[in-house]
């Protein structure tokens, strides 16, 4: 489903309507199809199958066995239907289903801006980076499909922060400048504040994500993002431009190399 399609009354409803379409298109049914064999109308339809509106619980029911979805993700479904106008999101880390939610969610954003107050954002980091400043693998993520645009917001520090191995670092560096996102670099003065990501979702409120100690924690309400929002233009605001930004990663990549 197309980004210019999405107009989801919550982000649940987002993910419910892009895996109805999903097996829609799988078993190659158009929506009036889908209606009929539903036996309602085809707005009524169409606005499931955007976000527009939600499914009740029978409905959601006969739609999972008439688009033949595996048993064993209909659970998830019956449960994203249940909460569907929740506007928070707790994913704890050990739940095999969060992955695949935050690319699903991620999925539905045409831009995405990262920042972490002492490191690389999680998006570009190299496993060996990733070990050497957590001491853990890189988590395996599912990747967004499509995938939004990322632009990434770094403090200086993190470009020269020790104990990081040199190799490390500088593999590190390369992938930033030939990687396929936006990068701007904050200054050291830039007073560090807590590591989140906004999602720009099309006819929808910008979505916060944070990764706490042991949950992901999503927020879609304008009441809780707008905070973030603010923080999010102030970073933009006080970060170098795009070419002062590369150069500064080139200037510390050949740094590594003396």
């Amino acid at each position: 489903m197309g980004h210019d399609e999405i107009r989801p009354v919550t982000l649940r409803a987002a993910i419910i309507a892009n895996r109805l379409n999903t097996a829609r298109n799988h078993l190659g049914l158009t929506t009036r199809a889908l209606a009929e064999l539903m036996n309602m109308t085809v707005a009524m339809a169409n606005r499931m199958m955007t976000g527009r509106r939600i499914p009740t619980s029978l409905q959601i029911g006969a739609l999972c066995a008439l688009l033949d979805i595996d048993p064993a993700q209909r659970p998830l479904l019956y449960d994203l239907t249940r909460t569907a106008t929740d506007t928070t999101w707790l994913l704890p880390h050990h739940n095999t289903d969060s992955p695949h939610l935050i690319a699903e969610i991620e999925a539905t954003a045409n831009t995405a801006v990262h920042y972490h107050p002492h490191h690389i954002p999680l998006p570009a980091r190299t496993p060996e980076y990733h070990h050497a400043i957590t001491g853990h693998p890189r988590p395996a993520t599912p990747p967004a499909t499509p995938d939004p645009h990322r632009t990434l917001l770094i403090p200086e520090t993190a470009l020269t922060r020790t104990p990081t191995p040199p190799q490390v670092l500088r593999d590190q560096l390369d992938a930033l400048l030939h990687g396929p996102w936006s990068v701007r670099v904050l200054p050291a003065t830039e007073p560090p504040t807590e590591a989140f990501t906004q999602l720009h979702i099309p006819h929808f409120h910008p979505v916060i994500a944070l990764d706490l100690l042991t949950t992901h924690l999503i927020l879609e309400h304008p009441d809780t993002t707008t905070p973030y929002q603010q923080r999010t233009q102030d970073l933009l605001d006080h970060s170098l431009t795009d070419t002062d930004s590369l150069d500064t990663l080139r200037a510390h990549r050949t740094r590594l190399d003396t």
